[in-house]
């Protein structure tokens, strides 16, 4: 008998459910179906003009070829230059930051470069999907512990997350503003983690990559800046993919103390080399030209917010809060007795909208869906009615609203 060619590691990845709907949806449209995208974490604006140019510029200058595995040094500058001026972290260019080839890539390279098999890796969930399978890569074992819901707002619960630390944890990972149920942390909360993983000799990584897209004068903080201390034990993971629309160009950066950020350079090397140099050229224009296009781009998903909250708040059986950050709602569907796929399912099929199911972001999220906002006003307009037409057949079965 033939053996398996397939690794373990690879079987034991679980696919995307953002790839999965999205299949679907396609599929629907090949029917001639029209089909509300409200699913991806994707702006929808285009990547601004000044910053399109300067990586044409690039190309047509012969910057095509390698780079340093770590990244441009003037790029590398002037994510110091942004990270002292905007997140209060000083961080040495040379040593404490590398250039990489996108948000998810960074944190790959940051939980295969602190995470042993055995060791276990706590998360606050609702939590970004692709976590569970990078730990997994790594051989690591990832620990839930649910957020506490006050209000519009959910809190990391201190005892629990205390209580479950063990001889064996190793890492710690935060995302602020959340990708999907867009709170955004507090400096207290935010420093309660950062003490405690100095107390048990912890890492955190801290995923920041919506950092700059925060309403109603909530402030983004990160955690890094709170103590020599805590930055030491901290990789802050970020990405020109959401504050700059970028997502296609793939560019991010990781911070952390020098051995940390030469153990993913070495990674890095053996698994996207570089990132492209024009692209990097891009980022500098990112980081140091106008950011008029950007201040544009977040005020239209505010208003967007506003506009999805009076039409969902109105939908019976469906509890959705206010979002301080990014650009989701975080729908709780668990009036209507069906789990996050069967009610995903019925959305396309009877509204032909395209959400993303909460189990994808831990089991903390089955009976939720995910709903972007990052869309045009009509569509996501017209998506959100189909979506209450869809929803008023159904009896909900809590009584909720």
């Amino acid at each position: 008998m033939q053996r398996n060619p397939i690794s373990r590691r690879a079987e034991a990845i679980h696919p995307s459910a953002v790839a999965e709907m999205l299949a679907m949806g396609r599929k629907m449209e090949a029917e001639g179906i029209k089909v509300y995208r409200l699913v991806q974490g994707e702006p929808d604006f285009d990547v601004p003009e000044n910053i399109r140019e300067a990586a044409k510029r690039a190309l047509d200058e012969g910057y095509t070829h390698y780079t340093p595995n770590q990244g441009m040094p003037i790029l590398r500058e002037a994510v110091a230059d942004k990270l002292e001026r905007v997140n209060r972290i000083k961080a040495k260019p040379e040593s404490e930051i590398i250039i990489t080839n996108g948000g998810t890539l960074g944190l790959y390279l940051a939980v295969m470069a602190t995470v042993d098999p055995g060791d276990e890796v706590i998360v606050l969930a609702p939590y970004f999907g692709p976590y569970a399978n990078m730990v997994s890569l790594a051989g690591g074992i990832l620990v839930e512990i649910p957020m506490v819901k006050s209000g519009s707002h959910y809190s990391p619960d201190l005892d629990r997350l205390s209580e479950a630390v063990s001889p064996r944890t190793k890492v710690i990972m935060i995302n602020t503003p959340s990708n999907p149920s867009g709170s955004v942390m507090t400096r207290a909360e935010l420093l309660a983690i950062g003490e405690m993983a100095c107390r048990h000799d912890l890492y955190i990584i801290a995923d920041e990559v919506y950092e700059r897209m925060v309403f109603d004068g909530h402030e983004h903080v990160s955690i890094a800046s709170l103590s020599e201390e805590i930055k030491e034990r901290t990789i802050t993971v970020n990405s020109f993919s959401k504050t700059y629309a970028m997502t296609g160009m793939r560019l991010g950066y990781n911070v952390a103390n020098p051995s940390i950020t030469k153990a993913m350079s070495k990674i890095y090397q053996v698994s996207a080399r570089c990132a492209a140099a024009s692209t990097q050229i891009a980022g500098i224009e990112a980081l140091r030209g106008p950011q008029t296009e950007v201040e544009r781009m977040i005020s239209r998903y505010a208003e967007r917010r506003l506009m999805a909250y009076k039409r969902l708040s109105r939908i019976k059986g469906l509890h959705c809060c206010m979002p301080e950050g990014t650009f989701y709602y975080w729908l709780d569907m668990t009036s209507f007795g069906m789990n996050s796929w069967e009610i995903a399912k019925y959305i396309l099929s009877e509204a032909h909208v395209l959400v993303t199911p909460g189990s994808y972001f831990g089991g903390a999220g089955d009976g939720f869906v995910r709903l972007s906002f990052a869309t045009s006003e009509e569509n996501l307009l017209a998506g959100i009615d189909a979506l209450g037409d869809a929803l008023s057949r159904l009896q909900p079965t809590s009584g909720r609203s």
